[in-house]
């Protein structure tokens, strides 16, 4: 038995009212992201990051080498910057090295919501 043609489109007209409906809602971007005011490295080399809304964060050093990785754990980060929209921040993480008597960058860790 077939079903009128009249049956068959009123669920796909429900679907694409729907949808539209949810394209047209508007939504508040600042409840989805954070954005950064400051940030600053702390006495135990960990990076503190304070929110607009003056919320703290803290992105721990990683302590363990990943396996396969010749270097030890991450001694500090250096040089913060908090991206122009505000809404990341990326800082270097530093490691020892066999061969220098200072600290290396050896990775670019980034952070964001």
């Amino acid at each position: 038995m077939l079903l009128p043609v009249r049956c068959l489109l009123i669920p796909f007209a429900i679907l694409a009212l729907r949808l539209s409906t949810a394209a047209q809602a508007p939504r508040d971007e600042r409840l989805l992201v954070e954005t950064y005011e400051s940030t600053a490295i702390d006495g135990d080399g960990n990076l503190q990051i304070v929110t607009v809304d003056h919320k703290a964060i803290t992105v721990r050093k990683l302590r363990y080498a990943r396996a396969g990785e010749t270097f030890g754990s991450q001694t500090a980060f250096q040089a913060p910057v908090i991206s122009p929209d505000r809404r990341a921040v990326g800082a270097q993480a530093m490691y020892k090295n066999c061969c220098t008597s200072y600290d290396i960058p050896l990775q670019l860790r980034l952070h964001d919501n």
